[in-house]
């Protein structure tokens, strides 16, 4: 029947997630010089491009991700199995789920529009292309508004590091700052090796010890600003307000077109970083890692013709009159 059989479940899995890694190294490395990874014998496929996939036995159906309550894309937000690093984006989803609501109450939002909250897309990570001493940075990008939230200073952690990229605007690219170098040597521990000042414009970035901690660190960045943003047209009466609101992050959180430094100018153009990924890649012949895109037509600010989302809830300044509107717009769907 063209189906692949496995003698137990564990092997099957295996199977299927080798699979889906080698399609992942396909569609990165297509359209560049790069030879993709495979794990498989058969080979791997684009996307909307793959064999179809056989009859399900019956009973058996597949996990729907993206329900309306967000529980199956917390889920995935969370399949590492570190709660601990999931509590920041699990915090951010739950923050998109009430938002939601909210603004469903609020407006007249498209009713073919559904529930629209964060998925392991919405995140980006790369290293800082280092030899001997790895770090990773990290980018969210919200799915209502395409914006982008660089990895922010923990305020429960210690260990991040400051450096920057260079942002080559006719790529739309940010570029590893090793290569303006002086020399071009393996240990970028050498103090000889020094950096050329280059004719580019610089994006400083916090950088972590793993890719995990870093996406934590977008994610908090992202949280604290939307918070924020919220805080202004809605009235929060609760004594554990402060509790509910504590920052995520060192920095002073930032309006929307109000990034700090070059991200200001250059967030919506970015599309890429340079990564070191795979075996084969170099610092010669690097691999992108390719971020999340909201087109202009799916932005919920376009649809909805504002500049900014959270100026809908103005009217909306208490939870007594929100629970009325929700409870009104529910009846009226029904």
């Amino acid at each position: 029947d063209g189906n692949v059989y496995w003698y137990n479940k564990k092997s099957a899995k295996n199977a299927a997630a080798a699979k889906y890694l080698d399609c992942m190294s396909l569609r990165k490395c297509h359209g560049t010089d790069r030879v993709p990874f495979r794990r498989c014998v058969d080979p791997p496929y684009l996307n909307g491009r793959g064999p179809p996939l056989p009859q399900l036995p019956l009973g058996v159906t597949l996990p729907v991700v993206g329900s309306e309550d967000g529980g199956d894309t917390m889920a995935m937000l969370t399949m590492d199995g570190d709660e601990e690093v999931a509590e920041v984006k699990r915090a951010l989803n739950e923050w998109y789920i009430n938002f939601w609501k909210r603004l469903k109450a609020t407006v007249a939002v498209p009713s073919d529009v559904g529930y629209i909250v964060p998925t392991v897309d919405c995140y980006a990570s790369w290293s800082n292309m280092m030899l001997h001493s790895t770090r990773f940075t990290a980018l969210f990008v919200c799915p209502l508004t395409g914006e982008k939230f660089l990895s922010g200073k923990l305020a429960n952690e210690n260990d991040w590091t400051e450096d920057h990229m260079f942002y080559d605007e006719t790529r739309s690219l940010l570029l590893s700052n090793i290569r303006f170098r002086k020399n071009d040597v393996e240990d970028e521990n050498d103090e000889t090796n020094t950096e050329v000042e280059a004719d580019l414009p610089r994006v400083d970035l916090i950088w972590y010890a793993t890719k995990k901690k870093a996406e934590e660190a977008a994610a908090a960045r992202a949280l604290d600003c939307l918070r924020h943003r919220n805080a202004a047209y809605i009235i929060c009466d609760d004594a554990n307000a402060g509790d509910k609101f504590k920052r995520c992050c060192q920095e002073e959180p930032y309006l929307q077109n109000q990034a700090p430094g070059t991200l200001r100018d250059i967030s919506e153009a970015m599309a890429a970083a340079e990564d070191l990924e795979y075996l084969d890649s170099t610092r010669a012949k690097p691999v992108y890692s390719v971020f999340g895109v909201v087109p202009e037509e799916d932005r919920m600010t376009f649809q909805l013709r504002v500049n900014d989302l959270h100026s809908l809830m103005g009217s909306l300044n208490d939870d007594q009159d929100w629970r009325r509107g929700y409870r009104d717009t529910r009846t009226n769907n029904y």
